[in-house]
């Protein structure tokens, strides 16, 4: 299994939480994504979202909200929807679907 977390909030200029190396660092991440597709690793899709819909980050009307389009989720592949800690915490895929991916 493997978790990517790829909004765009993190890949796009002036957002608080943007990668002054995203271009690199997106670069990989796509490369890892496809090549985890291609030989059948099971992905896991974090999205962030704000519990505040005026919070500055994540919130879901923001326009950087989404996947960035290079690797966003396809038909059948995981995403986990989270606001708290970490992409394990409080959500659907521990423990009840966590077996899935072995």
């Amino acid at each position: 299994m493997l978790c990517v977390d790829l909004q765009e909030e993190h890949f796009t200029a002036g957002c608080p939480l943007w990668l002054p190396s995203g271009t690199l660092v997106l670069a990989n991440k796509v490369k890892l994504v496809n090549t985890a597709r291609r030989i059948g690793i099971a992905l896991v899709h974090v999205r962030h979202v704000s519990q505040n819909p005026n919070a500055s980050m994540f919130a879901h009307n923001r326009k950087y909200f989404e996947f960035v389009c290079d690797v966003s989720p396809l038909d059948g592949e995981y995403v986990v929807t989270k606001s708290g800690l970490g992409a394990f915490y409080d959500n659907d895929l521990v423990p009840r679907n966590f077996y899935k991916f072995g």
